[in-house]
């Protein structure tokens, strides 16, 4: 595979680099040790430097709403998450009021951005009216992951254990204790039906999935001790997943309860490195995966 452009240390410094793809592949968002943040074009043109962050401490996470209209930039031991407006070019603070900051995700319509903490504390705050609204769920330690749903729900994990599961504007729909700590969420289901089902990966041994209208029969999915720890996961197809693992297998799993369990799986012969990530593609009926 050859590579479209390089960006080097030049840009970022020593270390490693935090980048986000604009979701219509237009532009790059990245940040290194030097604590500023570039926007390149898709050919690797430098557009634009966003040097006035709120503190002088690293960027954790850059993450853009499903429209592209905005960029959320946090850094390590902030309180503060920065808006990058595409159109204009400005930004706008969003003060949550407590270190730090350590999840970020932007709903599917881009109207509300989940700012998660390593107090355990959600806030979401609305784009458009500038409020902020706590979700009601208690957590004693960081919040760790999540995602948001197509109704608008956000359903959201943090190191005590727990899975809580909210409306847009931070009102409990319902909290679970796991067994393990969580290291992602996801919603998931059939495509003739509602996002109904929280899937969650269970500190790389298994795979929750947690039915929000059967609450009593939850489902974990346990995988040959020969495939490593589940790295990453992702919903595809109608109510499949796609799992992989660190030894480098891939696996399929059906969610549809005549076949429910793994109907197949995939180990790139050429791979001599533990996998680090996938993701599929529905376009071209693949699977890009990438090697650690």
């Amino acid at each position: 595979m050859d590579p479209l452009f390089v960006v080097d240390a030049r840009h970022h410094g020593k270390g490693p680099v935090v980048f986000a793809w604009h979701p219509q592949g237009t532009l790059l968002a990245t940040s290194g040790s030097n604590r500023m943040v570039h926007i390149f074009t898709c050919h690797g043109q430098l557009l634009h430097t966003i040097k006035s962050l709120p503190t002088t401490s690293a960027c954790t996470a850059l993450e853009w709403d499903p429209l592209g209209l905005s960029l959320a930039i946090a850094q390590a031991n902030s309180s503060v998450v920065l808006l990058w407006f595409t159109r204009q070019w400005k930004t706008r603070a969003v003060d949550v009021g407590v270190k730090d900051v350590t999840f970020v995700s932007w709903s599917k319509t881009g109207d509300y951005l989940a700012l998660g903490t390593g107090k355990g504390t959600m806030c979401i705050y609305h784009r458009r009216t500038n409020e902020k609204m706590w979700a009601a769920g208690k957590h004693k330690r960081r919040i760790n992951c999540g995602a948001w749903s197509y109704q608008n729900q956000l359903a959201y994990g943090s190191d005590d254990k727990q899975i809580s599961v909210t409306s847009e504007t931070g009102q409990i729909q319902d909290q679970v204790k796991v067994k393990c700590r969580p290291l992602d969420v996801a919603f998931g289901g059939k495509q003739d039906q509602d996002e109904f089902i929280v899937s969650v990966n269970m500190d790389g041994r298994t795979i929750l999935l947690y039915n929000l209208h059967d609450q009593e029969n939850a489902l974990e999915l346990a995988f040959q001790t020969r495939y490593g720890k589940i790295l990453s996961y992702r919903w595809f197809g109608d109510g499949y997943i796609m799992a992989g693992f660190t030894s480098g297998f891939i696996v399929v799993i059906s969610t549809h309860a005549h076949e429910i369990g793994p109907k197949g799986w995939y180990t790139p012969q050429e791979q001599r490195y533990k996998l680090k990530g996938l993701t599929p593609n529905a376009m071209a009926s693949g699977i890009l995966s990438s090697p650690a």
